[in-house]
């Protein structure tokens, strides 16, 4: 079942993530399984996106040693051989087996390969392409089939020699017609099935379409940030003190809460006596308590604007680790004084990544949905692990293969009083990633983007967009499909482009994180770097804000490269009323960027005329005399 290999562990929760295919050494393929199949991990504690999507903690994979009962082996993630049936390139055969049982002569062995086709559903089952159908056989389980190079339209063709019948391969990408059989093999075998109504879509085995993670992110702030919170103190004290504060109706001076309370942080009188670690017991009670009393009816994007926006210093040594931003003095520079209320170096930048879901053939357009699962039933999303009930944590340890499970679970009750599958308490988390980076945050100067996106032409003009774009988004948390953030996104985009050549970031590298809402009374940009690694954070970006006339540079550069595209006039010149395309003046010479410098809205939503105006009138943000 197992296919040795490696990969980084934040592939393992983002391109390949639970249920998507990958490409191994010595031409074998195969699909990642369930993080419930992972042997090592490390926790990732990051509350805020914990709390929005129902859990209490993210785990990321690692690399260990682990005992089974055939002693001990290295293992990390779980990936298991897909497609089932593989071919011989000698005989043609289709066939459950990485060696082909049919050819070879004197022990010889002849390694089989994947087929280049596999089938899938928008529900987010995938299974082997269906041969046997495809070809109209007779007899789908007795029939050995060839797929062999075809003269026709297509360079390859499934043959049955039991039924003499041969068909190509053109048409066979797109919907076949076949029923879903509801299969979930990075789950488990039979038992994993599931019903399913949907029609089955052949699919490129390495096609972009086979695989499309859901994976909402935040960035690590204040408190949560803080040492105490990340080193010291288990989430699950948290929780029970939580539990407690909610029972009492938020009564601190209860005799029973603070009883716990104090138990719960005379646990930590190790850090408490230590002199070297800063903390004291009101630092841990305090703590405790900010937890209990902290709001959580702001989305994340506004607690973080708050802290980007209003950077403090650390109160503690080591407190900096995770998260360190620092405002630049902008006042006697008038030209940046003019467009920006301030602008912040984060020099210490910690991204949470989480994967909530994937889906297949369609991407995700839903955004919001990635934050609750109530959000998500009606789109097709595959689940990347077993989230029901109690029996499957007998079944993991069987595929894992780790010790006795039969001893371990012998005479223990699956089922509740009332007859139904009890719920796991294993179930309480999601894989993540945590990745280090620094940025740079800008907040734009509030009564000139109000001013602004109150002409009339903008308005129009976004109207149109939006209008051109239709369902294509969903809301998104903290971004607003209005003029501003026309605007917001198009100079991140803009920017994006200039900084890069000077930073020593790859453009692909280079990220933005977009708060724009009237709502929420938000109007900034962070541009930021992230990597599982240390790269992520080696000063690159910082060392653009901290040579203000090098900022200063790079802003009229952007401003000239929204006035002249390269690809004009038939860039400049689109205009959405008649393109019916979801941008204005943009296109892939201007301001479009790699997929992962996009945050969600795929190089749509962009016009670079916000930036300076369009031809008849200078109606844009910035302004043209500023340009030498």
């Amino acid at each position: 079942m197992d296919i040795e290999g490696s990969m980084r562990p934040s592939k393992a929760v983002m391109t390949n993530g639970p249920g998507s295919l990958i490409d191994l050494k010595k031409g074998k393929s195969g699909i990642v399984m369930s993080p419930d199949y992972w042997h090592r991990y490390e926790v990732i504690k990051e509350r805020r996106l914990a709390e929005h999507l129902g859990v209490t903690h993210f785990r990321c994979p690692k690399e260990g040693w682990v005992k089974t009962s055939d002693g001990y082996s290295k293992a990390g993630v779980m990936i298991r051989r897909f497609p089932y049936l593989w071919r011989c390139p000698r005989c043609k055969r289709l066939q459950p087996s990485t060696v082909c049982r049919y050819c070879g002569d004197n022990g010889e062995k002849i390694s089989t390969v994947p087929p280049r086709l596999i089938s899938a559903c928008e529900g987010g089952h995938i299974q082997d392409f269906p041969w046997h159908y495809w070809v109209e056989c007779e007899d789908w389980g007795e029939h050995t089939l060839r797929l062999r190079p075809s003269d026709g339209r297509s360079d390859l063709e499934v043959h049955c020699p039991d039924c003499d019948k041969t068909k190509n391969l053109a048409g066979a990408l797109g919907t076949l017609g076949m029923d879903c059989s509801g299969k979930r093999p990075w789950i488990g075998d039979k038992e994993a099935d599931e019903d399913c109504d949907r029609k089955l879509h052949g699919l490129m085995r390495g096609g972009s379409n086979v695989y499309f993670p859901i994976t909402p992110s935040s960035i690590l702030i204040p408190r949560y940030s803080y040492k105490i919170y990340q080193s010291i103190i288990n989430y699950e004290d948290l929780d029970f003190i939580k539990r407690l504060y909610d029972s009492v109706d938020g009564d601190t001076d209860n005799e029973f809460f603070s009883e716990n309370l104090e138990d719960t942080i005379e646990k930590y009188r190790a850090y408490i006596d230590d002199s070297s670690t800063g903390y004291d017991e009101t630092d841990f009670r305090n703590a405790f308590l900010y937890h209990c009393t902290r709001k959580t009816d702001r989305s994340i994007k506004r607690e973080e604007w708050e802290a980007l926006s209003d950077p403090q210093p650390p109160p503690k040594r080591g407190d900096e680790l995770e998260f360190h931003a620092e405002m630049i003095d902008i006042s006697n520079e008038p030209f940046l004084d003019r467009y920006f209320d301030g602008i912040v170096a984060v020099k210490r930048l910690t991204e949470v990544i989480a994967q909530t879901g994937f889906t297949r053939i369609n991407p995700p357009t839903d955004v919001e949905a990635s934050f609750s699962d109530e959000r998500t039933k009606g789109a097709s999303r595959g689940r990347i692990k077993e989230e029901d009930d109690f029996r499957w944590d007998k079944i993991i340890e069987e595929m894992r293969g780790e010790g006795d499970s039969d001893y371990r679970y012998k005479g223990l009750e699956i089922l509740n009083e009332d007859g139904e599958p009890k719920k796991s308490k294993n179930r309480n988390w999601l894989p993540g990633v945590k990745n280090k980076g620094e940025g740079i945050f800008f907040i734009f100067d509030k009564e000139r983007i109000v001013e602004w996106e109150q002409n009339t032409v903008w308005e129009e003009r976004t109207r149109v967009i939006n209008q051109n774009r239709g369902d294509s988004f969903s809301p998104i948390t903290g971004f607003e499909f209005e003029a501003r953030g026309l605007l917001l996104h198009t100079f991140s985009h803009l920017l994006i482009s200039q900084i890069a050549k000077e930073c020593g970031y790859q453009l692909a590298s280079v990220r933005e994180r977009i708060y724009s809402s009237k709502s929420e009374n938000m109007y900034g940009v962070l541009l930021y770097t992230s990597t599982p690694d240390s790269q992520g954070s080696l000063g690159g970006l910082i060392s653009q804000v901290q040579d203000i006339d090098k900022l200063k540079r790079h802003i009229i550069n952007m401003m000239e490269d929204a006035r002249v595209c390269s690809q004009d006039p038939l860039c400049g010149h689109q205009d959405p009323s008649q393109t019916e395309k979801p941008w204005g003046a943009s296109c892939h010479a201007c301001t479009n960027l790699p997929e992962t410098s996009c945050e969600v809205l795929m190089n749509q939503f962009l016009d670079r005329k916000t930036i300076l105006g369009l031809k008849e009138e200078r109606s844009g943000y910035f302004s043209h005399d500023e340009i030498p």
